[in-house]
C-alpha cells in the first residue's frame, strides 16, 4: 500500500512525463505499435497519393489487352486493372520506406564513422613521450628530441 507522501510523490512525477512535446518526438512514437507499417498512416497516406498520381497508361494498356465485351467483361476488366495499379503501388510505397531505411543506415553509419575519425585525430593530436627506465641515461639530444615532438603535435594545423 502507498502512503501519502509516495502518492503525493507519483502525482508529481506523472505531470512530469506525458509523452513527446516536439514534433519530430511525435513522430517516432505514432510508430511504436506497427509491425508491418502497411496499415500506418503514412503509409496509406501515401498510398492514396500515388493512386491520385496514376491512373496511368498501364491501367489503359491493362483494359486493352484484355479486349472486354459488354458491361461484365468491361467490370471485370477494371477490377483486374485496378488490382495490378495497387498493388504496383504497394510495392513503389515499400520500395521508397525500403529506401529511406536504408538512406538513413548509411548517413548513421557514416556519422558513426565520423566520429571515430575525430577521436583518432584527438588521439593523435596529444604529445605522446616515451618514458625512459630509471638506469637508462638520458642524454640532451633525446630531451630536444622529446620538445621538438610535443611542439610539432601541439601546434595548431
Amino acid at each position: 500500500m502507498t502512503t501519502i507522501k509516495q502518492n503525493r510523490a507519483n502525482r508529481r512525477n506523472s505531470k512530469k512525463s506525458t509523452g513527446p512535446k516536439t514534433a519530430e518526438g511525435k513522430a517516432i512514437v505514432a510508430r511504436n505499435a506497427t509491425k508491418s507499417g502497411l496499415h500506418s498512416k503514412p503509409f496509406k497516406e501515401a498510398l492514396q497519393h500515388a493512386a491520385a498520381t496514376s491512373k496511368t497508361l498501364r491501367h489503359q494498356a491493362v483494359i486493352e489487352e484484355l479486349k472486354p465485351i459488354g458491361e461484365l467483361e468491361t467490370y471485370f476488366a477494371e477490377v483486374v486493372a485496378e488490382s495490378i495499379e495497387a498493388g504496383s503501388r504497394v510495392i513503389s510505397v515499400i520500395q521508397q520506406q525500403r529506401e529511406t531505411r536504408i538512406n538513413r543506415a548509411k548517413l548513421a553509419h557514416v556519422e558513426e564513422h565520423y566520429e571515430r575519425l575525430q577521436k583518432e585525430r584527438e588521439w593523435v593530436k596529444k604529445p605522446r613521450l616515451k618514458f625512459y627506465r630509471y638506469t637508462d641515461k638520458i642524454t640532451p639530444e633525446m630531451q630536444a628530441a622529446q620538445v621538438r615532438k610535443i611542439e610539432e603535435v601541439s601546434q595548431p594545423n
